[in-house]
């Protein structure tokens, strides 16, 4: 017990240490919309509402569902008010909770399938260190509105480890059951993706063959789920924008391999880091440089096709053989489904959506790897080696990447210097030189997401005047902007949208000026429209 509580100690201090630049750092992108402008956190009286409303209700609507997340920020509130520090403090201790719940889980599932307590210490240990350290989990941790993930997370480890301590015992398991369902529950509410530990679950007790199990927990669970369903249901419906078309079916599984290698690259070595991914081609012409990068990308492909075979050579080879690999690696597929790229989402690729498969994919790698080195005196110095260098270099490269959440300048453009420099980011860039009234610095900026996506409401409505328009290839002279914005495909004429954002204006003389309004500048990242 002693061992156990050093090393979840020890977790919960380099967490800390890792990600400590994000406690000097400021609300940033999304932070507005869920922090500073929802009133359904400035009251504890406002805690039932929240769970009849979805995210972002001061923003474009959007169907998240994420009550307990709303929740934590109604106490962040209450105990700091507008604090930013205090809510990135939340944020990272949230994330240390998950680790410890990762370090349990694992440590109790090990023990289960067999392994020997010591040397399942051991495992879980390396694991949980690693995978709380990585730097592809800044958006989870560094970032306000991200901890939506390390709240599902946490609830739906301490699920499964409710789970595997009632598939241990041969009497009152009932109540471990009651406790599993309850914290599954909790990881749904916290964010959609958290309904995959329930998938998980039930695959647990497949796996063990725990046949008994199965109508004793699907009881609870389906009270879990029928709950959840009901408080979900009452949420009214909203119409939420389409700002740009879903990829075809035919071109999925090109996505799904390209978003495979991409992975497989930043968690390998994670040395670009940044929001807003892409793995599309955006070719530009027969040029050298569109061709160029078509053919990377094409080699893209094909890399993904490798480590997805690779993987399934692993799981089918530990198949019967190694029974604790086979659902480790079951599990990571499970939960990395829903963000393949198969699906069409708010993106074809985001670094926080692989903030639980990664956590089953190096439990496996440890698992794995232990009694190979085990004989082999050599060989286990050099995988410690090894591993020591790796995770330090993890840390560090978490510690570098929490700077990058200063502040919304900062966040824009290291995001942009990065290869981030999506429409969006760009609009988001040139909202915020539009508010300090740097209006050439704005115009290239809208006119640069207008190149990227000549059909971007935001930019459009920055960019269009009173009585004309002056927005390159975007629209036509003469247009109105409602009308311009309107034709936009996939775009819904939101009143909260047309009303609240004044445009980047012409006065007769032929100067610059910025219209006043209620909501300032038009931008998808102050309107709940990043990857979440």
């Amino acid at each position: 017990m002693r061992q156990r509580l050093i090393i979840c100690a020890t977790l919960v201090v380099l967490v800390f240490v890792a990600h400590a630049p994000a406690l000097r750092a400021t609300f940033v992108w999304d932070d507005t919309a869920l922090v500073l402008r929802d009133p359904l956190i400035r009251s504890w009286r406002l805690i039932p509402a929240g769970f009849q409303y979805f995210l972002f209700v001061d923003a474009t609507p959007s169907n998240f569902y994420r009550p307990l997340q709303r929740l934590t920020y109604t106490l962040d509130y209450w105990m700091f008010a507008f604090r930013p520090s205090s809510y990135h403090f939340t944020n990272i201790l949230l994330h240390s909770a998950a680790a410890i719940a990762f370090f349990v889980f694992a440590l109790t599932l090990l023990k289960f399938y067999g392994i020997v307590e010591r040397r399942g210490v051991i495992i879980a240990a390396i694991a949980s260190l690693a995978w709380s350290l990585h730097p592809v989990h800044s958006g989870v941790v560094d970032y306000v509105a991200g901890r939506a993930d390390a709240l599902a997370a946490l609830f739906g480890f301490a699920g499964l480890y409710c789970l595997v301590r009632a598939l241990r015992l041969e009497r009152g398991e009932w109540k471990f059951y009651v406790l599993s369902s309850v914290a599954l529950l909790a990881s749904a509410l916290s964010k959609e993706s958290g309904l995959v530990f329930a998938g998980l679950a039930i695959i647990l007790i497949l796996l063990t063959r725990k046949w008994r199990a199965l109508p004793r927990f699907g009881i609870a669970l389906i009270f879990a789920l029928a709950s959840y369903a009901a408080l979900r249901n009452e949420v009214p419906p909203v119409e939420v924008p389409q700002l740009s078309p879903a990829a075809p079916a035919l071109v999925r599984p090109i996505i799904a391999a390209r978003a495979l290698a991409e992975y497989a690259g930043i968690v390998i070595g994670p040395m670009n880091l940044h929001m807003e991914r892409d793995v599309e081609n955006h070719p530009w012409g027969f040029n050298p440089a569109s061709l160029t990068a078509g053919a990377w990308r094409e080699l893209q492909t094909l890399a993904g096709i490798i480590v997805l075979g690779v993987l399934l050579w692993w799981t089918r080879g530990s198949w019967k053989r190694q029974p604790p690999i086979f659902a480790l690696l079951i599990f990571t597929g499970v939960s990395y489904l829903p963000v393949c790229g198969f699906f069409s989402l708010n993106a074809n690729i985001a670094e926080h959506w692989i903030y639980v498969p990664l956590a089953f994919l190096l439990l496996a790698i440890a698992v794995q790897v232990t009694p190979i080195i085990e004989g082999n005196r050599a060989a286990f110095s050099w995988t410690i080696a090894i591993a020591t260098l790796w995770i330090v270099f993890l840390g560090v490269r978490t510690f570098v990447r929490a700077q990058d959440w200063r502040d919304p300048r900062t966040f824009f453009t290291r995001t942009i210097a990065a290869g981030g420099d999506s429409a969006r980011m760009l609009i988001s860039l040139g909202a915020l030189e539009l508010s300090e009234g740097h209006l050439e610095k704005a115009e290239t900026l809208f006119q640069r997401a207008l190149a990227k996506n000549p059909e971007q409401p935001f930019a459009l409505l920055n960019l269009a005047g009173p009585g004309g328009r002056d927005v390159g290839d975007g629209g036509t002279k003469g247009e109105r902007p409602d009308q311009s914005v309107a034709s936009a495909p996939g775009f819904t004429n939101q009143p909260s949208i047309m009303g609240h954002y004044a445009p980047l204006s012409r006065r007769p003389d032929g100067e610059r000026t910025v219209a006043k309004g209620r909501g300032g500048t038009a931008s998808p990242a102050a309107n709940g429209m990043v990857p979440r």
